[in-house]
């Protein structure tokens, strides 16, 4: 496996763990859970280095 996929794999696990922590926060019945989602969401987004609207604004390569 190259280095590049192991760091994708890598920040994919960052990023599961953060949504995990937020989910059990949240059905734990904390009283804002939109703020607990947002702060997961920020984190998460933090870690991504392409981000998803990159292929709607047309910043990403051609799948072409």
């Amino acid at each position: 496996m190259r280095n590049k996929d192991q760091q994708r794999i890598v920040d994919l696990q960052k990023q599961l763990k953060i949504a995990r922590a937020a989910l059990w926060t949240i059905g734990s019945g904390c009283r804002v859970p939109e703020s607990i989602a947002i702060q997961a969401i920020d984190e998460i987004w933090a870690l991504d280095k392409k981000q998803p609207l990159q292929g709607l604004v047309g910043h990403e390569k051609s799948v072409r």
